[in-house]
């Protein structure tokens, strides 16, 4: 599938309308695609995938391989940040600069890969 460039999402809370990048879910390609912005698209249905605040207070989401079958639960931040943010040292951990958990965009000020113990911000 590659990568699609969409301007169609705006931006509420600043005003302004941003590029969103699509690119393939790592591990699910031709299934799902991730944006820049944090959002998940089926591409079984091209429509977003609707996300849940777990206990942790991280958004997850579940997502197949097909479209019945078993289901995998994923933290939305690791699954933007496999697609968007290069990691050379293949460092095991993603965080949150802004310590907003709940904040998944693809951006230098937002994510980070880190060698703390899992999910410290």
């Amino acid at each position: 599938m590659g990568i699609v460039k969409s301007y169609s999402h705006f931006c509420f809370k600043e005003g302004l309308i941003l590029e969103e990048i699509w690119k393939d879910v790592v591990g699910y390609e031709g299934f799902y695609q991730v944006s820049n912005l944090g959002r998940v698209k089926s591409l079984f249905t091209n429509k977003i995938m609707s996300t849940h605040i777990g206990n942790n207070q991280y958004v997850n989401l579940r997502l197949a391989r097909c479209n019945y079958g078993k289901t995998k639960l994923c933290l939305l931040h690791r699954i933007v940040a496999e697609a968007f943010i290069p990691n050379p040292d293949h460092l095991p951990q993603v965080g949150h600069k802004d310590e907003t958990r709940t904040n998944n965009r693809a951006s230098k000020e937002q994510l980070s890969c880190s060698q703390g113990k899992p999910n410290v911000l």
